[in-house]
């Protein structure tokens, strides 16, 4: 069994190293009057308790894909809009830089007017 050790703060007062009760052999019984342990409710539920996300304010979180989350209109709308990422080469040539859906990228010329040569 592990020896439990007071301690005394410089006004001389007694206290006991704060540890999870479970992590030393013993503890709970030497203070077992001391503290309310084990828990024996949460948010109103009594017994074996089984927290769910709503029983700590989290029922509208969810793990919903960042791909699958909806966006405004107003957000679609200005991606729609959005330029282009245009790269220049080593050469000074200018081109449009294409991120298809599936991941793939590919050029065209970028000429000065805005289109595609």
């Amino acid at each position: 069994m592990t020896n439990i050790r007071s301690l005394q703060d410089p006004d001389g007062n007694t206290f006991y190293p704060r540890t999870h009760a479970q992590a030393v052999n013993g503890l709970s019984d030497a203070v077992s009057e001391q503290i309310n342990y084990p828990v024996t409710s949460v948010n109103g539920k009594t017994g074996d308790v089984m927290v769910n996300k709503s029983d700590v304010g989290l029922n509208y979180v969810d793990n919903t894909a960042d791909m699958d989350k909806p966006i405004s209109t107003a957000m679609q709308a200005a991606l729609d809009q959005k330029q282009d990422k245009i790269i220049v080469s080593p050469n000074g040539n200018k081109f449009v830089l294409t991120v298809a859906d599936d991941g793939t990228l590919s050029t065209t010329p970028y000429v000065e007017s805005g289109g595609e040569a």
